[in-house]
């Protein structure tokens, strides 16, 4: 073998030239030889376990306090959410209808004036009118006249077309009729009325009989009925 720097012959097996002190071929190979070895070691990676890509490395235990807390929290929202269904369903479906409940009104009215005068052959009248949907229609009071040889007056209650006739001097069919009289009570029982008509009647005091005397007529009657609204 010899040195590759000055060319001199160098034992086998030696690792210096000794002529010049250069480390000889071998010597290099050697080093070069574990120099590698060395750098292969240190780059050959580390080796790792295999991980099934199934199976988790870490692992966490169940926390109950948090399974509960979700669990209350899904429950919650389910309410939430069934509630605001049906609150918008019952705003979409109408609401039954409801007949409102009757209101009976009780009216009393007083009919015509307290005092006044009948001319001789004449007569005097109050109109008055029931609303649809009255009931117990009733009239009371009291009357008296004065004047002439006797004293008298006639009370009569007629509806709307027997007080026609009367003017005519039919025969009519009266709901009250006092004859004549100086004090008179008046107690009439007038039908009730439908659903939607009303009923007309005239209150008459009546003087057509005297042919000279007027007639002085004091009253107090009064209409009654029930009505429904």
């Amino acid at each position: 073998m010899f040195c590759n720097e000055c060319g001199s012959q160098v034992p086998d097996g030696a690792k210096f030239c000794h002529q010049c002190g250069k480390p000889s071929a071998t010597s290099t190979a050697v080093a070069g030889t574990s120099s590698g070895a060395a750098q292969a070691v240190q780059m050959s990676p580390e080796p790792r376990a295999a991980v099934s890509p199934s199976t988790s490395i870490h692992r966490k235990s169940s926390n109950p306090t948090r399974t509960l807390f979700l669990l209350i929290l899904l429950g919650l929202l389910g309410w939430f959410i069934y509630s605001v269904a049906h609150q918008n369903e019952a705003q979409i479906r109408p609401a039954p209808f409801i007949a409102p409940r009757p209101v009976v009104q009780p009216v009393t009215a007083s009919l015509g004036q307290k005092a006044f005068t009948i001319a001789a052959g004449s007569y005097y009248y109050v109109k008055f009118t029931i609303p649809p949907r009255s009931t117990d229609v009733e009239m009371g009071g009291r009357f008296q006249a004065t004047g002439g040889s006797g004293n008298d007056v006639e009370v009569i209650v007629l509806n709307e077309d027997e007080f026609t006739n009367w003017q005519n001097r039919h025969s009519v069919q009266t709901f009250y009729n006092s004859g004549r009289m100086t004090v008179g009570e008046v107690d009439a029982h007038l039908p009730s009325t439908g659903t939607s008509d009303s009923t007309t009647y005239y209150l008459i005091f009546n003087n057509a009989f005297s042919v000279f005397s007027n007639k002085a007529v004091s009253t107090d009657i009064t209409l009654h009925y029930n009505r429904t609204i």
